[in-house]
């Protein structure tokens, strides 16, 4: 299996195979970056190396992104526009590198914070190991502010804290109550709870590639309304609310009536808790349209093929996969599909359900694991190929 590199996409590279036969694997995160002096695509490498002075990069990424005492980090967006983000008053320490990960160790007391390269940003994080850590933290903020995600912060049973947030001139201000609670608790009345289980995580991320396009953001109608705040995705029942998943997939060069050898669906499973009842589904339409308040899991016609997983997946933190083989081949079967149409799939939670019966498993957003990819093989006239494929949102 050699690659293709003269085939080299933003989002995709094409291998050979074998036989006549391509792979394409593509996905919705950037995979490789424009070389200005040739104008060739390289292979994008975020693993940090220092640079010297305390100072960190990327080992391969087109934005430049720097990352050094502060600690703060700079990025220049794809418009040339500098960002520059320090989080102020922790300890002076040294960092160290680990993994995809610059780390500065107990930064303030039972608090580490840790940066992560993106292909176009930079996931940074509050850990808090304990309760001995603070619950108060400033930033100071100068530049290209818009790309700053939403502050969300999350303890270890995936409970969202109660934060304040404040930005005032170029200094943003969190405080976080101590307090955490399902999203349903919100709606119910039940509201937040003091028994937070850590560690804790105090999110504020740069990631371009989500703000660019609303077809990169987590879109989420859990809990009864849109929101774009997750790395979290619930399929299930979570918190007695019956959640569904749905992902579309952009530009399937698969042609229409093509025979589909396989397609595997594959996602990072971050928990399952409890028995889940699911099942997964084929958006039965030529053409998938964007995920809205209108247009989601429960609304969209489904084909007739399914995947039923229910509680089939294991327990603990891992990849997963499922076989959507029936699936993909209903809807390129259609008269109107044709190649390079979007295609979508959704995992349905039951009719209704109580307690927390889910899966969770990582969106797009999430920094460091796998989101929900396609992956199909496929034969048409005398050759094939294969692609792989990205996106999430979740809604419930």
């Amino acid at each position: 299996m050699k690659e293709i590199t003269n085939l080299r996409k933003r989002f995709s590279k094409t291998l050979d195979i074998g036989g006549g036969k391509r792979r394409v694997e593509l996905s919705g995160r950037p995979r490789h970056y424009r070389d200005p002096s040739d104008g060739s695509w390289k292979d994008i490498d975020t693993t940090p190396q220092e640079t010297g002075g305390g100072q960190f990069k990327p080992v391969a990424v087109q934005q430049l992104l720097n990352i050094g005492p502060g600690p703060a980090y700079r990025y220049h967006t794809k418009g040339g526009r500098p960002l520059i983000v320090a989080l102020l008053g922790g300890r002076d320490v040294v960092p160290v590198i680990e993994d995809k990960s610059v780390v500065f160790h107990d930064i303030f007391p039972d608090t580490d914070y840790v940066m992560i390269p993106l292909e176009e940003g930079c996931a940074t994080f509050l850990r808090l190991k304990s309760a001995a850590a603070p619950r108060e933290w400033q930033w100071l903020t100068t530049g290209a502010t818009d790309l700053l995600q939403p502050i969300v912060g999350r303890d270890a049973s995936g409970r969202d804290t109660e934060l304040q947030k404040e930005l005032r001139g170029s200094k943003l201000s969190v405080v976080w109550s101590g307090r955490v609670a399902h999203r349903n608790d919100l709606r119910d009345g039940t509201g937040y709870a003091d028994d937070a289980v850590y560690p804790v995580l105090i999110d504020p991320t740069v990631n371009e590639a989500i703000v660019a396009s609303a077809d990169d953001r987590l879109e989420s109608m859990a809990m009864g309304g849109l929101y774009t705040d997750s790395t979290f995705l619930s399929a299930g029942v979570y918190n007695n609310a019956v959640n569904h998943v749905g992902w579309r997939f952009q530009v399937v060069d698969v042609p229409q009536g093509a025979t589909i050898n396989s397609a595997e669906f594959s996602i990072y499973q971050l928990e399952k808790v409890g028995t889940p009842v699911v099942t997964m589904y084929g958006c039965d339409e030529d053409d998938s349209v964007v995920w809205s308040a209108s247009v989601k899991p429960t609304t969209v016609p489904k084909t007739t093929a399914s995947t039923v997983l229910n509680s089939g997946w294991a327990s603990g933190a891992g990849l997963r996969t499922l076989d959507v083989t029936d699936i993909v081949q209903e809807i390129v079967d259609r008269p109107g599909w044709a190649a390079n149409n979007d295609m979508s799939l959704v995992m349905m939670g039951p009719a209704s359900g109580s307690g927390h019966n889910r899966y969770g498993m990582a969106d797009y957003s999430h920094a460091t694991q796998q989101e929900g990819r396609l992956s199909i093989d496929y034969t048409a006239g005398g050759g094939g190929g294969g692609f792989a494929f990205s996106q999430g949102v979740v809604f419930g």
